[in-house]
């Protein structure tokens, strides 16, 4: 299959185990991973029914995002109005200097190369999160290197970042008890 492959079914990625085995954000400069730990634990949070919402509109452009046209066909169609795609991960793109990378760290065109996308089904509801390379000299996407995230995945990536954040603070707590007694 070449660079565009429509009928390429996308596999979702489930676990930590499955992200790793996909080229995505791995190899030095390349900041991927970075930046689906940043739309999972910053931009993205749960409501009580479980569903996935955006804490902020893709539609302002912040961070970045914008349309994803999916002109090479690497996501399934969607029906205008139905619910739209937005990229986030260029980042020479406006607002794109908001997202937690050191500005030293995206000069270099082998380290634009990872993006996310999301299809925004109504409002601020998340239907899918994908992850896809851009390749830079022929200015499209590789559908062979594009994956849906799961709820879980997303959901998991949150957790393991809070239960850093308790850690750590359980960690000061008792440095903080012993330097009293």
């Amino acid at each position: 299959m070449g660079i565009h492959s429509p009928s390429r079914r996308i596999r979702t990625l489930k676990s930590a185990r499955d992200l790793s085995g996909v080229t995505f954000g791995h190899k030095f400069p390349r900041r991927g991973l970075k930046l689906l730990h940043w739309l999972a634990n910053e931009w993205i949070m749960f409501d009580n029914e479980g569903k996935m919402l955006a804490k902020t509109d893709p539609r302002t452009g912040g961070f970045g995002f914008h349309i994803f046209h999916n002109k090479e066909q690497i996501l399934p169609p969607i029906l205008r109005g139905q619910s739209c795609y937005f990229e986030v991960g260029n980042l020479h793109k406006v607002g794109s200097d908001n997202l937690p990378f050191r500005q030293a760290d995206t000069r270099s065109n082998k380290k634009n190369i990872d993006r996310i996308i999301v299809r925004m089904v109504s409002g601020d509801v998340i239907g899918e999160v994908y992850i896809t390379e851009h390749t830079p000299h022929q200015n499209s996407f590789c559908s062979e290197s594009t994956y849906r995230i799961s709820r879980g995945l997303i959901l998991t990536t949150c957790c393991i970042n809070s239960i850093l954040v308790v850690l750590r603070l359980s960690e000061e707590s008792l440095w903080r008890r012993k330097q009293l007694h």
